[in-house]
């Protein structure tokens, strides 16, 4: 992870610092004890004390400020998604963020087709419009529900990180609180796909048809019909809310820090290296593919009466380590790192010029063998012609 992700961990580093300085201030006052006597004698008592505050309260002041000046985080995480000729996305295998993105809008439209009517009626290749002023943006069908996917995404790759990260770390759920839907009703009415994906199983039609029992836990569940299921629960540390912001941003309060994060996409393209998209898409024609840039625009602020005073650290830092998972599955460029493309695609191209080189000499061969055999097949034709009218020649003496 980037050292500026880290920024909750340098904090606590940086309270301890803080304690530090005020340690070696007091040791520092001590040795100063005959000059402050001095100015006792000279100034008087109450002139010494009000000067002694003041000086103390500045150089507290001072110290707070800059070992806290660093307590903001703006990160953008890019992403990357693949639509075919068909108006479907196309996943990249092993490229976590298409192959959920492409999984999650096929179950959306298998259950609701009205999504998938817009999503083809309003696509996202419409958004940009040229016009004779300039290229318009246009907030369409298609722009909307790939902000509402990208955006569960997140929320979903939230809830299983939080519940590992507490598990590991065996913090107790007394300290923990657990959002549900009923606790994000402004989230969920603004999600499509968060609401229909987190709706009980019983209320949906391909999913009540198999039943299922009084009391159901079930975590994950998919229909035969390709519908998808995921009970929510967002566990938090105590006194922590998950709202939607003014602006439109997915909002998380918690004692340590307050976080935004927002889905920013207007139609561009990405770059995505021709032959990648061609080995990894199973699809032989990469040129009708269309590749979209997607992000997420993550800001986070650390709360300063946190840092100065604030108990479980640990309850806070899973802020970073989301932040981190997030760049290793969502980010396309990481994904071309980790599957160490350029020397993958090196080794392909040899593979393709040996394979053109053994096909070319296996054309070759197959046009010399006709000419062969028609050589070979004259002279024995001639030669039972010649031997077949002897005994012809014979019987007519």
């Amino acid at each position: 992870m980037d050292s500026r992700e880290r920024f909750l961990s340098r904090l606590r580093e940086a309270k301890w610092s803080l304690l530090e300085i005020i340690v070696l201030a007091v040791i520092l006052s001590l040795s100063v004890n005959i000059l402050s006597s001095l100015i006792f004698d000279l100034a008087g008592r109450k002139f010494f004390y009000i000067a002694s505050i003041g000086t103390i309260a500045l150089c507290l002041a001072y110290s707070t400020i800059r070992q806290t000046k660093d307590r903001q985080f703006d990160g953008r995480i890019g992403a990357s998604f693949i639509i075919g000729p068909d108006n479907r996305p196309i996943d990249l295998r092993g490229y976590q963020f298409s192959e959920r993105f492409s999984s999650l809008i096929i179950s959306a439209f298998s259950e609701n087709p009205a999504l998938a009517r817009q999503w083809d009626r309003e696509p996202v290749s419409s958004m940009l419009e040229f016009t004779g002023e300039g290229v318009r943006l246009v907030n369409n069908s298609g722009a909307k529900l790939t902000r509402e996917l990208v955006e569960y995404m997140t929320i979903e790759r939230m809830a299983t990180h939080l519940t590992d990260y507490f598990n590991q770390a065996g913090i107790p759920e007394s300290l923990l609180v657990t959002r549900g839907r009923a606790d994000i009703p402004d989230v969920l009415l603004s999600n499509r796909f968060m609401e229909l994906f987190s709706r009980d199983r019983a209320d949906r039609p391909g999913f009540s048809e198999e039943g299922s029992p009084a009391n159901d836990r079930t975590v994950r569940a998919w229909s035969r019909s390709g519908g998808y299921y995921n009970r929510f629960g967002l566990p938090l540390p105590q006194k922590s809310t998950v709202t939607r912001g003014d602006d439109g941003s997915l909002r998380i309060s918690c004692p340590a820090f307050k976080a935004s994060i927002s889905v920013g996409f207007n139609g561009t393209n990405e770059y995505v290296p021709f032959d990648l998209l061609k080995y990894q898409s199973g699809n032989p024609d990469p040129t009708r593919l269309k590749c979209y840039s997607v992000s997420l625009i993550v800001k986070i602020s650390a709360n300063r009466s946190f840092i100065l005073g604030g108990r479980g650290w640990n309850h806070h830092l899973w802020v970073e380590s989301f932040i981190d998972s997030l760049h290793e599955e969502f980010d396309v460029e990481a994904y071309i790192k980790q599957i160490n493309w350029p020397i993958v695609s090196a080794i392909l191209h040899g593979i393709d010029r040996q394979a053109q080189v053994v096909n070319s000499e296996l054309a070759t061969e197959q046009e010399d063998t006709p000419d062969s055999e028609e050589t070979s097949s004259a002279p024995g034709s001639d030669m039972s012609r010649t031997e077949g009218s002897q005994p012809v020649s014979e019987a007519g003496e």
